[in-house]
């Protein structure tokens, strides 16, 4: 069975609450076709409420930093406590607002107006903890200076949100994609900095959006997304 990889927020999804109901129909069908996984920079519990129709689908969360497979969700990469407390011993003191992923529970220090609340645990399934340093897999920063991403060459940063991310060494979504498929060939859709290997390792690859991305993928809008995918 071929294997189409799906980004959600901003390829699917881009209200960051749900995939519209037309593009839902059609992605429900090609799940009939085809093996299709989701990979997110969201970790699988915030993945979760946007993909009820799917329960056995595998997922990628946290930018590679987990997985869905079998039901069954595993953490695939932690930062390591040393560099969790290093880390976090700067965005302290430049006084960042965050938010740290374990395996399922998370530690937010996130003002309360902030949008990310609209995606974060919104089904409620787990808690906000006090802080930890032996079990995270992934940290974001918001509203973060690029002065400060400096620090953090192997960090992600998105210097159009501002915001500023760190998983576990030499892992994103195409090198966890890769433990679930090995070489085999794909077609994937993103849109941003997550996603570049996603896309320059697939078979056929489609950015959503106009960013200005290292890749050599077709670029698509919102508007024609549903025809590509109807002529898969």
């Amino acid at each position: 069975m071929d294997i189409l990889v799906f980004d959600l927020d901003g390829t699917i999804v881009f209200d960051g609450i749900q995939i519209k109901p037309d593009l839902l129909a059609i992605l429900k069908a090609l799940n009939q076709r085809y093996e299709i996984i989701f990979a997110s920079a969201r970790p699988i519990r915030d993945m979760l409420p946007l993909l009820p129709d799917f329960p056995d689908n595998d997922l990628i969360g946290g930018n590679g930093s987990m997985i869905r497979q079998k039901g069954c969700i595993e953490v695939t990469a932690r930062i390591d406590a040393t560099s969790a407390r290093q880390i976090m011993t700067e965005i302290v003191a430049e006084k960042l607002d965050y938010i740290i992923d374990y395996d399922w529970d998370y530690t937010a220090k996130v003002a309360a107006n902030h949008s990310i609340w609209q995606k974060l645990d919104t089904n409620h399934l787990a808690q906000n903890i006090p802080l930890q340093f032996d079990n995270i897999s992934k940290i974001i920063t918001f509203e973060t200076p690029e002065k400060f991403s400096l620090l953090f060459p192997d960090a992600l940063y998105h210097a159009d949100v501002q915001e500023l991310v760190f998983t576990g060494k030499n892992i994103n979504k195409y090198t966890t994609l890769k433990t679930l498929i090995g070489d085999c060939p794909y077609t994937t859709f993103g849109n941003d900095h997550n996603d570049i290997d996603l896309l320059n390792h697939a078979e056929t690859a489609f950015q959503i959006g106009n960013q200005d991305l290292p890749v050599t993928s077709k670029n698509i809008s919102e508007e024609q997304l549903p025809q590509i995918l109807h002529n898969l």
